[in-house]
Order: C-alpha cells, then structure tokens, then sequence
C-alpha cells in the first residue's frame, strides 16, 4: 500500500510540474501520512485542471468573439458599400431630401427645412441606432452645413435668373461681401472662408468680423463673429 501511496504521490507531482528534488522532499516530510497527501495533491490538481479549463474557455470566448465581431464588421461594410452605390445613383435632390428626412427621423436636434414629401428617405436603411460606428452620443448637427447649402442655392437661383434677364448678372460687391458675412455669424472663420473663397482666408473673414463689428459699436468673437456678451 505504502508503495502505491508513493506512486500516487510521484503522479500527481509530475502533472503538477513539481521537480523530483521536489518529489523527493514531498515524500520524506509526509512519509508517514502518504494517504492525506495524495488527497492534498489530487484537491491541487483537481483545481489546477479547472483553472486551465476556465482559462480555455476564456480564450475560446474571446477568439469567437473576435471573430464574431469581424464578421459583423464585414457585413456592415458591404452593407454600406451597397448604400453608397444606390446613392450614386440618385439625383442630388432626392439625396438632399433624403439625408434631411433621416436627421429629422434619428434626432430632433437636426434642424432642417421642411421640403415634402419623404424625399427618398426609403432608399437606403439604417444600419443600427445613432452612434454605432463612433461610439459617441447620437447628435446630428446640420445647421452649418444647412446654411452653407441655402446661400449656395441662393447664388444659383440668382445665376439662373440673371441668365433669364430677370437680375443683374451675379457679382457680389463689397456691401454684399459684409452682409453676406454677417448671415454667417456664429459659423467658425475657418468653414466660411472655405465654403465662400470670394469672402478671402481665414484670416480675412476674421478681419471683416472685426471691421464690420467696430463700425457697429460691438465687440465679437473673430472666429465666429457672434457678439460677444
């Protein structure tokens, strides 16, 4: 029995990785109470076994996962490149309309026009819920890019009228240059000079801002040309 006892002890120190110095030692220290031994080393690797399990199942969970989230990131992709083909091949009005009508539907924060009707806003389906891809709160602001739109749309209305002799022909002097500037308050220096060239760099618009600000008595923020308070 004492034999067996021994074996049993040398097993279990070998799947518990202990060294025979170690073995060794085990036995002499223990020699006689061999049998609550083997019943220490098999509670010692009963656990060890499943802390490698748990471990395993871990890293199991975490490769599906990865997986999982590969694939789904794929999908997305494809499902996005599928959109944009069918935008490509709509007119910009309906494109408009239909990027309004979604800012209006996923948040009532996005300020636009009512312009009727659904505008194509079937065209293409959400992917998921506001903030997805980002991660980030679902905002969508459109009012700066709204603005720029409504004074390009006003500039191509008056080309066309002028085309029509409805108008002088289209050249903005000096006084519309300022008044047009001040329709853009609170739209950043940088975004103006960008949608407007004919309103010079950004430092010229923040220049005007001051000018135009001195003139009326007030002291405004050059970058946004809001009216400082």
């Amino acid at each position: 029995m004492t034999q067996e006892l021994q074996a049993l002890v040398m097993d279990y120190a070998r799947r518990l990785g202990m060294s025979s110095r170690e073995t060794d030692a085990a036995l002499k220290k223990h020699k006689g109470d061999l049998r609550n031994y083997v019943r220490t080393l098999k509670d010692r690797y009963d656990l060890a076994c499943k802390r490698l399990e748990s471990e395993h199942r871990k890293r199991e969970f975490s490769q599906w996962s990865a997986l999982s989230q590969a694939k789904h990131k794929g999908e997305k992709e494809e499902q996005y490149d599928k959109i944009l083909q069918q935008r490509a091949r709509l007119s910009l009005e309906v494109r408009f309309q239909s990027v309004l009508s979604k800012a209006r539907l996923y948040d009532s924060r996005a300020k636009s026009p009512s312009l009727g009707g659904n505008g194509g806003a079937n065209s293409d389906s959400p992917l998921g819920p506001p903030g997805t891809f980002t991660g980030q709160p679902p905002t969508i602001d459109l009012e700066d890019s709204l603005r720029v739109i409504e004074k390009h749309i006003e500039r191509m209305e008056a080309r066309v009228d002028a085309f029509l002799g409805l108008c002088p022909p289209v050249s903005l002097t000096e006084k519309e240059k300022g008044e047009l500037l001040d329709q853009l308050a609170g739209m950043h220096s940088k975004v103006v000079s960008e949608s407007f060239p004919e309103l010079g760099s950004q430092r010229t618009v923040e220049k005007h801002r001051l000018d135009r600000a001195t003139m009326r008595g007030v002291e405004v923020s050059p970058s946004t040309g809001e009216v400082k308070t």
